[in-house]
């Protein structure tokens, strides 16, 4: 065996998933045309070159752009720090997580109980029902449920989990039917009665995959924050800040604020990734990925 051929075994080993074409490559040249290839895996040092040098480009554009329509990377940190000291930032922060964080703890026993209720043909229906409202307008459910709530926590908690509820269940639903059968199957030639068949597949085997939908649309909850607090402003909040600002036409505070929220909303869906490890099986049936 050749040297080149035991440094390509290595290369394979240490990432299966590394393409035999990159493997192969012995130049930078060779390494650097198969980034411009589709579907090839490059290896994590090369990935991590590559996220630094598109940062290093959109840090350029934006300093290239005039302040006048959006205001530099210095406007920015000096409108953070004034919204810090002068605007209580921090409290509109928290704020504003802890209404997030409390959507997503009602959302997991919702998910768990849309599965339950996909699972049986009394309520299959009620499931589809339920997740057809994510094609309602907010409007004229926002009537209703400021009639039935009080206070203006409960109205803004409200809206984001029947909103954002709305599409998990519809997710959730579709995940229960893309079940495949012969699993049902192979939990019944083992004896289990057909409700540990049951959480077997759709819920103890699934679980990974409900927590990839809750991510997925717990995003879109964060992104309506905004809209939601500005319905019921009395509690305060981010998105409270972010419309006032807006209304003076503060565009060093808006940006500085949109920025806050893309990054926060960036640690909150790194979480959920590093969440996965809670079910250790659920690389086994995606080929080995974490």
């Amino acid at each position: 065996m050749s040297e080149e051929s035991k440094k390509r075994d290595v290369a394979m080993s240490v990432e299966p998933s590394l393409n035999l074409r990159v493997a192969n490559a012995n130049t930078w040249g060779r390494k650097a045309i198969a980034a411009f290839l589709p579907h090839v895996p490059l290896p994590s040092s090369a990935m991590r070159v590559i996220t630094l040098v598109h940062i290093a480009i959109a840090i350029g554009f934006w300093m290239m752009i005039p302040e006048s329509t959006f205001p530099g990377p210095v406007s920015i940190v000096d409108a953070i720090g004034k919204l810090w000291t002068e605007n209580a930032l921090g409290r509109e922060l928290i704020v504003s997580l802890t209404l997030n964080f409390q959507m997503i703890l009602i959302l997991i026993p919702i998910g768990i109980l849309t599965v339950i209720a996909r699972s049986l043909s009394v309520t299959k229906g009620i499931v589809t029902v339920f997740g057809n409202f994510r094609f309602l307008s907010t409007a004229g459910i926002t009537l209703i449920l400021t009639y039935y709530t009080s206070g203006a926590h409960s109205l803004k908690l409200s809206i984001l989990v029947v909103f954002v509820g709305a599409f998990c269940i519809a997710g959730w639903a579709r995940m229960v039917d893309a079940v495949p059968q012969a699993e049902r199957d192979y939990m019944r030639t083992m004896g289990m009665s057909e409700w540990q068949a049951m959480y077997e597949t759709d819920l103890r085997g699934r679980a990974s995959e409900m927590l990839e939908i809750l991510r997925q649309n717990q995003a879109m909850g964060w992104m309506m924050l905004t809209a939601v607090e500005g319905i019921a402003r009395s509690e305060g909040g981010v998105g409270t800040l972010l419309l006032n600002s807006q209304r003076t036409w503060n565009l060093d505070e808006v940006y500085a604020i949109q920025i806050l929220l893309w990054i926060v909303g960036l640690l909150i869906d790194f979480g959920f990734v590093k969440a996965r490890k809670i079910f250790p099986w659920a690389g086994l049936r995606e080929g080995g990925k974490k």
